[in-house]
């Protein structure tokens, strides 16, 4: 009983810790694809607001739950960007992401704090594709800083970090949202410390799943 709940406790904070920013692959919709990328709206610091986040490790069948995340940053404006493009800061400085917190992260057996160190930030927001229909983009997340992390998670007498790259999509419109849509196969968990042995694996996938409501809405992702 103790592993089974340490277990859901570490996973649980995994899926909190995921939650960095825009991300990933997912099926296109109807519409028309671009091969450049425009952002509009832009040259402004950004928000991002999530009352309800959830990770899953896929090879538990975990999950996890945070009541309160926040994400900002800065995006500038580009005008017919070569895909892959990595976002750039108000101003062109690298990397858009620069905070990220959450709060309230709980599962049927505790709580687990989940935190961002610095040295894991700043997060590259990479856009892969987008579409003229919602989503309008689709891209990933992940840590630009020297920790190659996206989060650091401390439950019990275990703690290890949340690496690999989250996957969402982007929609336009008066409610702009970020909402990460999985990433079995890119979230793991790393350096583990000892109190973990037998309870997270590196081998373990995460999936995290989360819908940020993001202002201004003005910030829009065009295909040219």
């Amino acid at each position: 009983m103790r592993k089974y709940v340490i277990r859901t406790l570490l996973i649980g904070g995994a899926a909190a810790a995921a939650v960095a920013l825009v991300g990933g692959t997912s099926s296109a919709a109807p519409g028309t694809a671009g091969t450049t990328v425009s952002i509009t709206g832009a040259n402004a610091a950004f928000t991002g607001t999530s009352t309800n986040t959830v990770l899953s490790d896929v090879t538990s069948g975990q999950s996890f739950r945070c009541t309160g995340s926040t994400a900002k940053g800065s995006l500038a404006n580009v005008t017919k960007h070569a895909l892959p493009y990595v976002t750039t800061q108000s101003g062109g400085a690298a990397h858009s992401i620069t905070s990220l917190a959450f709060t309230g992260c709980t599962s049927s057996f505790g709580a687990a704090t989940v935190s961002v160190p610095a040295a894991d930030l700043p997060d590259d927001l990479t856009i892969t594709a987008d579409n003229t229909v919602a989503p309008q983009g689709t891209g990933n997340v992940k840590s630009a800083g020297t920790g190659a992390a996206l989060a650091h998670i401390a439950v019990l007498t275990c703690s290890f970090n949340v690496t690999g790259s989250a996957p969402a999509t982007w929609t336009n419109g008066t409610t702009a949202q970020l909402k990460f849509t999985g990433g079995t196969g890119t979230l793991h968990p790393a350096a583990i410390s000892a109190g973990c042995f037998g309870l997270v694996s590196a081998t373990d996938n995460l999936s995290y799943t989360g819908t940020y409501n993001v202002t201004p809405t003005t910030i829009a992702v065009n295909t040219p």
